[in-house]
């Protein structure tokens, strides 16, 4: 499956051990919104 991404995304790395996964998530979210390719449902 990893072959087939068109990149990976390095870690997050803060000054704690916070988890930002879900920071990470949510930016990918609003990305995805604003310059994904949809297709139009008829």
């Amino acid at each position: 499956l990893i072959d087939k991404c068109y990149g990976l995304l390095e870690p997050i790395w803060g000054v704690t051990d916070y988890n930002h996964l879900s920071v990470r998530t949510a930016a990918a979210i609003i990305l995805d919104r604003l310059v994904g390719r949809y297709k139009k449902e008829e």
